[in-house]
């Protein structure tokens, strides 16, 4: 753990002197801070004008010493936590099954005090489930598919009762355009044109059918991550291209109001409700 700690901290000071060294970044710890940066992307604004709004995401809890240390984490600009990537001390994970621990539980409960967003993306769907009911902030599932693309992975993507549970907290799903958790059977090193912009539609839509609206699913790219465009399904090279998901939408009947909410809207508004006013 303090290992985990100190490279943690590392972590969120490179942040910090991306924003001291740029005016085009901004960290993003309150509300203002975000309406400020949402502000430079209006539609009177020019390239130019554009800031880049960081929220500071922990994947993985073993940084966070105890339970109890959350507010030092907060003070810093951490405002969402993911308890597990593989299993931790507060939580299993992918490849890990198992249920929240005694500490995860108390984590969870520092965490609600502060009103921080849980992230369920990698926890395991034991410990998901028990999130679900005991969590009483906002949550989200920041990068994370649906089960019925990938069954052979219940440890990373998500069923369907999982996806009501976040719809049913006003929580939202981040789609990933990554064949690893789009494709049945497929494994790094395939051919990526066993899938398109077909596929990626295909799980946002899932989504959409299973809670009922387009209020519960997002784009969760992960394009930060460990794989690259040979991995991502085919019209996929750039970040630049997740904006071709509106289009597609369109042309399957999805609404603008809709299409806007799921290219950014409904994460926007699960962030929003973690953040302090000022």
């Amino acid at each position: 753990p303090e290992e985990a700690y100190r490279q943690g901290i590392r972590q969120i000071e490179y942040y910090e002197r991306l924003a001291d060294e740029s005016e085009r970044i901004r960290l993003i710890r309150t509300q203002r801070d975000l309406d400020a940066v949402l502000a430079t992307w209006g539609e009177d604004a020019g390239l130019a004008d554009h800031r880049l709004g960081i929220i500071v995401l922990m994947e993985g809890a073993d940084p966070i010493l105890e339970p109890e240390q959350i507010e030092e984490w907060y003070e810093r600009g951490l405002r969402v936590v993911g308890p597990a990537w593989t299993a931790t001390r507060y939580s299993g994970g992918t490849k890990a099954p198992g249920p929240l621990t005694d500490l995860g539980r108390e984590l969870l409960d520092a965490m609600a005090d502060l009103n921080m967003v849980l992230d369920l993306a990698h926890m395991a769907p034991q410990a998901a489930r028990e999130a679900l009911d005991r969590y009483e902030g906002p949550l989200f599932a920041s990068h994370a598919n649906p089960l019925r693309f990938r069954p052979d992975r219940p440890d990373r993507n998500l069923s369907d009762d999982l996806i009501r549970g976040i719809a049913e907290r006003d929580g939202a799903v981040g789609i990933m355009p990554y064949n690893l958790f789009l494709v049945k059977d497929w494994r790094l090193g395939d051919r990526r044109d066993v899938a398109g912009m077909d596929t990626v539609i295909a799980a946002i839509d899932h989504v959409c059918q299973v809670t009922g609206s387009a209020r519960h699913v997002g784009i969760g790219s992960d394009f930060d991550g460990s794989f690259g465009s040979e991995s991502a399904p085919v019209g996929f090279e750039t970040v630049a291209d997740l904006w071709e998901i509106g289009p597609a939408l369109a042309a399957r009947g999805y609404e603008p109001d809709d299409i806007a909410a799921i290219l950014g809207g409904n994460m926007l508004r699960v962030l929003r409700a973690g953040l302090p006013e000022k």
